[in-house]
Parts: C-alpha cells; sequence; structure tokens
C-alpha cells in the first residue's frame, strides 16, 4: 500500500483546492460519492475510515472555524496509486 489518508484529510484538501481556485467546494457526502464513482476505495482501520492507496501532498491545515482564511494550498494535493 503507498499510503492511506482519512476522509477528513482528503475533504480539507478538495476544499482548499476548491477555494483557490475560485470554485465552488461540494458537499462532504457528495465528495465521498464522487471519489468511490472515480474508484478510489475506502477501508475501516483501528483509527477509523481510511482511502487507501493514496497519499496527500503539500496540503495546508484547513481551519474549521468560520471565517477563518485557510493558508494558500500548492499545486499538488493527490498522488494517485
Amino acid at each position: 500500500m503507498i499510503g492511506s489518508e482519512t476522509p477528513r484529510r482528503m475533504y480539507d484538501g478538495f476544499a482548499a483546492w476548491a477555494k483557490d481556485n475560485a470554485v465552488r467546494a461540494w458537499g462532504e457526502k457528495n465528495f465521498a460519492l464522487v471519489m468511490s464513482q472515480k474508484g478510489f476505495s475506502k477501508e475501516k482501520h483501528r483509527t477509523g475510515m481510511r482511502y487507501l492507496s493514496v497519499r496527500l501532498k503539500n496540503v495546508p491545515n484547513v481551519s474549521r472555524r468560520h471565517g477563518d482564511e485557510p493558508s494558500r494550498p500548492s499545486d499538488d494535493y493527490v498522488i494517485p496509486a
């Protein structure tokens, strides 16, 4: 396995990318549905659900408080297996 990421971290990376590219981010449920349709699989681990065979790169920490601005993300987000 190349790596795995939590669904929260995957979504946060997508949301940061969307904000940086002036695109409206989908909701988390739609994001999960599209990830599944695109062939990304999830598995339950002892620490919770994980997307398999994927690793995030250069993703900023995203603040969860309303009104806070996340830091600017870079161009690279997901490296598929």
